[in-house]
């Protein structure tokens, strides 16, 4: 049995986590619960860590699988009120970058449902959340609590309903961009402040960027947990339309070096080949079939020898000629600028 508190005010669900996270124990509890809640239609859900006194690698596994999920099915998953040793524990794994953290207040006197986590009926008798139609994959789904103003039900006086939606409709059921995202992101790009974490978040809140009409489906922070070694946490797999098995994509930065040494003996730079260094890490984890059936189990996600790309740098005023002879000598790793992958975005603006 999992406790639920309903925000109805801001259509989240709190949920709280059980004592133990951990294999065999609450991890399997707290992904169910999150499962259910997600494939119920519940897009925002808090877990609350007030109760919580323990969780080990499984239950860390848990909880970015559970965050994968969420987001997966159109939603998101946040944590709240973590004590300082948890903490300590995602930013020595690099998962603080992974999660969103809810700072606020615990709020109180919220209705209280204590359901079964594989029944998440109780919270809609309760019809303390709005309901809004959505668009994903180009089909019309009714769901609970989703953010005001994309979509919206408004019964009139006859038996029809009217459906409120900004144009963002429009680019939601295509594989167009909006002409605001792609500005955006041309300035993310041009800016010296511009961190790889605020690329990440730009192109994990713009998935079209990255999918354009090869792949159906991004995989953002997946963590490849390896026996005696720290984990691996690949910035994105990507899920193609022509098979089951994903890519890999690296971002580094755009001000990067991408080119150097001179005329006659031009090169990539360190940064290059230190992301593909990265890049065969991750391919080489998926060698092994015990890996492999692991993060099938729990993220849905299959993988093997899959194909890599890092995103790297500018084209400046670099030789065309030149940088193509560079570039396919790299046979292993397919190398991109930024600038190739903003002239992509702009391909597809939404008319």
């Amino acid at each position: 049995m999992a406790n639920l508190h309903i925000a109805s005010n801001k259509g989240e669900v709190i949920l709280y986590a059980p004592d133990r996270i951990t294999r065999g124990e609450g991890a399997d509890a707290l992904r169910n619960a999150v499962k259910s809640l997600s494939s119920a239609g519940f897009p925002k859900i808090v877990v609350n860590f007030s109760g919580t006194s323990f969780i080990d690698s499984a239950g860390l596994g848990t909880l970015v699988a559970a965050h994968h999920f969420a987001k997966i099915n159109g939603g998101k998953l946040s944590l709240q009120r973590l004590n300082s040793k948890f903490r300590e524990i995602l930013e020595i794994t690099k998962l603080s970058t992974v999660f969103h953290f809810d700072n606020r207040k615990q709020v109180r006197g919220l209705p209280e449902i204590e359901i079964d986590i594989d029944d998440v009926s109780g919270i809609r008798a309760a019809r303390a959340l709005p309901l809004i139609l959505s668009l994903r994959n180009n089909r019309i789904r009714v769901e609970l609590g989703m953010q005001d103003g994309v979509y919206k039900v408004r019964p009139e006086k006859t038996s029809q309903s009217v459906i409120i939606a900004s144009p963002y409709v429009i680019s939601e059921a295509t594989h167009t961009l909006r002409f605001d995202d792609v500005k955006e992101f041309e300035e993310l790009i041009n800016s010296s402040r511009t961190r790889e974490d605020d690329i990440h978040r730009f192109l994990e809140e713009h998935p079209k960027f990255l999918l354009a009409h090869e792949y159906q489906e991004l995989h953002s922070k997946v963590l490849l947990e390896r026996e005696l070694k720290g984990p691996l946490i690949p910035d994105f797999m990507l899920q193609p339309f022509d098979t089951e098995l994903c890519d890999l994509l690296e971002l580094k930065l755009p001000r990067e070096s991408l080119i150097v040494g001179p005329c006659n003996r031009r090169r990539f730079s360190g940064a290059v080949h230190e992301a593909v260094a990265q890049l065969r890490a991750y391919r080489d984890f998926f060698e092994d079939k015990g890996r492999r059936e692991e993060i099938l189990r729990l993220y849905k996600i299959k993988a093997y020898r899959p194909r890599m790309t890092v995103v790297i740098g500018r084209m400046t005023s670099m030789d065309p000629i030149e940088y193509r002879r560079i570039v396919e000598g790299q046979k292993e790793v397919k190398v991109m600028t930024y600038d190739e992958l903003l002239a992509r975005a702009k391909r597809f603006l939404a008319v």
